[in-house]
Order: structure tokens, then C-alpha cells, then sequence
């Protein structure tokens, strides 16, 4: 699962629906990257937490979880929303748009972390 020429198979999969991902400038592609690299601190947090459970306050972890599902579910939804409002919806059937861009984003609404 962690191996790079699956993730990039994924990611110019689904820039194919969505064109904001192959473009650099868009946020799309921006929120994507920026949400990659900002929950990796979050996540070996947790993951030390879980392990060592006496070194970091409960309320701590969970504050920053918090914190880092609210990044990642705003995130979410202006993309949503930008999609929509950019119309990149336009020329994809009503299951293509829910299935691919709507199930693969809502895993992140309601399950980000």
C-alpha cells in the first residue's frame, strides 16, 4: 500500500476527473500536498501516544487531533465545493462524479485521520 507507483497511478487517475490536479496552482492540488505533509506530525504523535501513553496529555492528543481533523475535513469540503462551483462536474455521468469524486472525498469528511 505505501508503494509510490500505486499512489501516483491513483493521483493521475484522478486528476483525469478532475484537471485542477494536474495543475500546480490550483488548489486542489495544493490542498492535497499541504494535507499530505501536515499530518504526518499528528500521526507519529498518535502513534508514539498510543505506544507510550505516559509521555503526552491525553487532552493534548486530543486537541491536535482536533485540530487536524478539522484541517483536513475543511480541506475537504472547499474542494468540494470548488468542484462544484467550477463546474468540473460538467461531461461526467451522475455516477462517475458520486463515485469517484464524491466516495473518494467523503472518506476524508467522515473518516480523515
Amino acid at each position: 500500500p505505501f508503494e509510490s507507483r500505486a499512489w501516483s497511478r491513483m493521483w493521475s487517475a484522478y486528476a483525469m476527473f478532475d484537471p485542477s490536479y494536474q495543475n500546480h496552482e490550483s488548489f486542489g492540488f495544493f490542498i492535497d500536498v499541504g494535507n499530505g505533509w501536515t499530518t504526518i506530525p499528528p500521526c507519529i504523535l498518535w502513534n508514539i501516544s498510543m505506544a507510550y501513553s505516559e509521555l503526552f496529555s491525553p487532552i493534548l492528543v486530543g486537541c491536535i487531533g482536533m485540530a487536524s481533523y478539522w484541517q483536513i475535513c475543511y480541506g475537504t469540503i472547499i474542494y468540494l465545493l470548488s468542484y462544484v462551483y467550477n463546474k468540473r462536474y460538467v461531461g461526467k455521468s451522475m455516477m462517475e462524479n458520486f463515485g469517484f469524486i464524491g466516495a473518494m472525498n467523503l472518506v476524508w469528511f467522515f473518516f480523515p485521520l
